[in-house]
């Protein structure tokens, strides 16, 4: 796993599952928010992996 680093400290690296407990959210809203490019993943190929950043980012704008 690779680990990004911001602001000299490391970004936790989410999967699909992480996202599901973390943020209490059913996989098809999850799914939906990915395919409309709102929560995008860091490669696209394989198994999909987000910043815990861009997790609560997500998170922040859905609770506006």
């Amino acid at each position: 796993r690779k680990i990004q680093i911001t602001n000299g400290h490391p970004d936790k690296l989410m999967s699909i599952k992480d996202i599901k407990i973390y943020s209490g959210l059913s996989n098809s809203t999850i799914f939906r928010a990915i395919n409309s490019d709102i929560l995008k993943p860091i490669r696209s190929k394989g198994k999909k992996l987000f910043t815990q950043q861009s997790v609560n980012e997500w998170i922040t704008i859905r609770s506006v």
